[in-house]
């Protein structure tokens, strides 16, 4: 037989301020602890205390509430200026709600051994600083929780289990022992308290025959008023001064909550859901019954319906009160605080009572600064991007919610030519927050009818992001940045990638971009420029000759006239401009590399006689070239002379030089208008018709070549920078004016 008894415990008590040695640290409101990833995008409203985001409520009383955030540190909030104390570690985590207490301002923090064995309890009043420590150890017994200043606890008999409270101090100590408990229980935890009272959760039996139990336990008499069969697999309960509510799961793989009058054995039951969700969390409020599911802002499915919810005890239309919550416990004067959020006022704790028109509320009493919808908390994009290589380029966003699904568009503003991507993982989302999309450097057409490589110039980007669980609206930011690269000497359209010309027998030029992807150059834009270029007995690329950004065209006429098309950025050409004549009396021209160091595109032309030639840039269109400069003679032994920028590693301009069978020779610029002693690249290329030094098409840092076979056949050298061997090999192009119809490539 059960009875109540009483006789001494041994307990320490101690009437002193939390400023004593030991206590704990008071930290002001300001300095709130910071989570591993404390995302903002709300502010809270002045006057409203803020707390650690990741944070769950633990209990909460008249003058403050108690939280443990994401690395289970345990804090204490005032209420009136949101002064916190810090209170140590528990490992329960948010599972620990009604271990530290709850409707008061006492808190109990646990002293515990090596096994995790709670030895000593700490009882400290919040509001006046009163401490009070009860040993556990020293009779034995096991800690289950506190109601108000009554720590509960369990002794274990053989094949007896006794549970205790244990009230007062010193002298005054008692240890009663609760009368109508069964004679031996097991699993007990403290699943609900209200004033006055606390539900205890606890299993009898063994295997088939293991049954769980709910008692709600009298602490002024400690005696068992009320006791439930609950499904093993329960969920959460709560408790009020007429009713106890607990959720869990049916014979039917459903979830369900059950209400009962407190001392009556009728039980109702609402199926709220499949098994396939969590039990809800649940809560009372002085005729209506809270409800919802334990998701924290970035957690959950759209299929679920995430909201907290007041439901009528008689019957009625249910009113929403959060977005979401995390988790809730019982407030004081019948209240109930819940941790959560709204689109409206943001992530924190609300305090949800009855309002004037008699329907409960929710009022934020406490924020973390966080935003309930998907928020962009900052760009990682800079102002000006300089690409250095083919990409990816890294284009990074944080967001305020990792559990999302994301799209991005950048758009060229110039050319309307864009790039998108969508269908990102959750996984590509940090835990920060940091989303990174490495945009490969290239943007098509709105019709995808036209590749390119992404163009200098300005940018916007698009962002969208919407909430995999529901909350909130989608998130559309935009913003911008510009490209900016150094110009490149084959270059037509601004986009650091190189460009060729072709010309038709019939005299019609075309002019095809390249863009890097992979491993090899692949044609892209292209332009028609006209078909009146069958006159011009030389056409080259000379760099940029005028001093614009963009590579221009030269062009000898059959009257030995030298001339200029400017190029324009976008592909196409401007009106010639006269440089001057008597050019017939060269036989090899060509441009494009920097010879004298002056960062300046410079012109090479070999006479009749095999003597070579220096015309030095100016960058002025009006008179881009100065007087010519003699270099050597002897370069009559070749039949094609070709500047092809810096292939051999040299500190300017190089020449390459095929001769009359088919070697290729590598002549290394000195900067200062000269060029050394040969250096044999290899034989057969004389296979080529046209052999083009079209500067970095890899994007690598190293210049390139291009040849063209007489058979039509297009072929790609990589540039290695090493003057003793410039290249690996070679790689056939597909689409390089490979169809055989041009009588040269430039």
């Amino acid at each position: 037989m059960h009875h109540r008894t009483s006789r001494r415990l041994l307990a320490v008590a101690v009437m002193t301020g939390l400023a004593a040695t030991g206590a704990p640290a008071v930290v002001p409101a300001t300095a709130a602890p910071s989570a591993p990833y404390a995302a903002a995008g709300a502010e809270v409203a002045s006057g409203v205390p803020k707390f650690a985001p990741g944070s769950e409520i633990l209990a909460g009383g008249p003058s403050g509430f108690l939280t443990i955030d994401a690395r289970d540190e345990m804090s204490w909030t005032r209420y009136a200026d949101g002064a916190r104390t810090a209170l140590g570690k528990d490992s329960y985590g948010r599972d620990a709600v009604h271990r530290h207490g709850g409707l008061t301002d006492t808190v109990a923090t646990l002293d515990t051994d090596s096994q995790g064995i709670t030895r000593l309890v700490t009882l400290r009043d919040m509001a006046t600083g009163a401490v009070k420590r009860v040993d556990l150890a020293a009779p034995g017994y096991s800690y289950v929780g506190v109601s108000g200043s009554t720590v509960i606890a369990r002794s274990y008999l053989p094949g007896d289990a006794r549970l205790h409270l244990l009230d007062g101090s010193g002298s005054e100590a008692t240890d009663r022992i609760v009368a109508g408990l069964p004679a031996f229980f097991f699993n007990e935890s403290l699943e609900a308290l209200t004033d006055g009272a606390f539900l205890l959760g606890y299993d009898t039996g063994t295997g088939d025959a293991r049954v769980r139990h709910a008692s709600v336990i009298d602490t002024a008499t400690a005696t068992v008023t009320d006791t439930y069969r609950v499904w093993e697999t329960w969920g959460s309960a709560r408790m009020s001064a007429d009713r106890i509510v607990w959720s869990g799961r049916t014979t039917g793989n459903q979830v369900a909550l059950r209400l009962a009058e407190r001392g009556s054995a009728e039980v109702t039951k609402t199926v709220v859901g499949t098994a396939d969700n969590l039990p809800p969390m649940v809560g009372l409020l002085d005729g209506w019954l809270i409800s919802g599911m334990r998701r924290g802002f970035d957690e959950g499915d759209a299929d679920e319906d995430l909201a907290l919810r007041a439901r009528p005890l008689g019957g009625g239309t249910a009113k929403r009160l959060l977005d979401h919550a995390s988790s809730i416990v019982p407030g004081p004067d019948g209240t109930a605080l819940a941790m959560g959020g709204t689109v409206a006022h943001g992530e924190g704790l609300y305090r949800i009572a009855k309002g004037a028109d008699g329907k409960p509320a929710a009022t934020l009493v406490a924020g973390t600064g966080q935003a309930s919808q998907v928020t962009l908390l900052k760009s990682g994009i800079p102002s000006v991007v300089r690409p250095s290589g083919p990409g990816p380029w890294a284009l990074r966003w944080q967001l305020s919610r990792r559990s999302v699904g994301i799209s991005v568009k950048v758009r060229h503003t110039a050319t309307g030519f864009l790039d998108s991507a969508g269908g990102f993982p959750e996984s590509e989302v940090d835990e920060n927050g940091w989303f990174q999309w490495d945009f490969d450097g290239t943007v098509h057409s709105p019709g995808r009818g036209s590749y390119r490589q992404a163009p200098n110039g300005a940018y916007t980007w698009e962002l969208t992001a919407w909430p995999k669980n529901g909350i909130g609206p989608t998130l559309r930011a935009s913003g911008g940045f510009t490209v900016r690269r150094a110009a490149a000497p084959h270059d037509f359209t601004d986009d650091g990638t190189p460009d060729l010309f072709g010309r038709t027998p019939s005299g019609e030029l075309v002019r095809t971009g390249s863009m890097f992807t992979h491993y090899l150059p692949e044609d892209a834009t292209r332009n028609r420029l006209g078909d009146y270029w069958a006159k011009y007995t030389v056409l080259t690329v000379g760099g940029d000759v005028v001093g614009g950004r963009s590579a221009d065209v030269l062009a000898r006429d059959g009257a030995g006239v030298l001339w200029v098309y400017p190029g324009k950025g976008d592909g196409t050409l401007a009106a010639r401009t006269r440089i001057g004549g008597g050019w017939n009396a060269y036989d090899q021209i060509t441009a494009g590399s920097d010879h004298t160091g002056d960062g300046r595109a410079d012109l090479v032309a070999r006479d009749r006689s095999g003597v070579l030639w220096l015309y030095k840039g100016t960058g002025d269109a009006d008179t881009p070239y100065k007087s010519r400069v003699r270099v050597s003679g002897g370069w009559g032994t070749y039949n094609l002379v070709r500047a092809v920028g810096s292939l051999g590693g040299s500190p300017a301009g190089d020449l390459v030089a095929r001769d009359k069978d088919g070697v290729l020779w590598l002549h290394l610029g000195r900067g200062d208008g000269t060029f050394g002693s040969r250096i044999k690249v290899g034989p057969g290329w004389n296979s080529y018709q046209d052999i083009v030094g079209w500067g970095d098409a890899d994007l690598d840092g190293k210049a390139d070549l291009y040849a063209r076979a007489k058979d039509g056949r297009s072929w790609f050298y990589h540039g290695t920078g090493d003057q003793q061997r410039p290249f690996p090999g070679r790689d056939h192009l597909d689409r390089f004016y490979a169809d055989g119809t041009y009588n040269t490539v430039f």
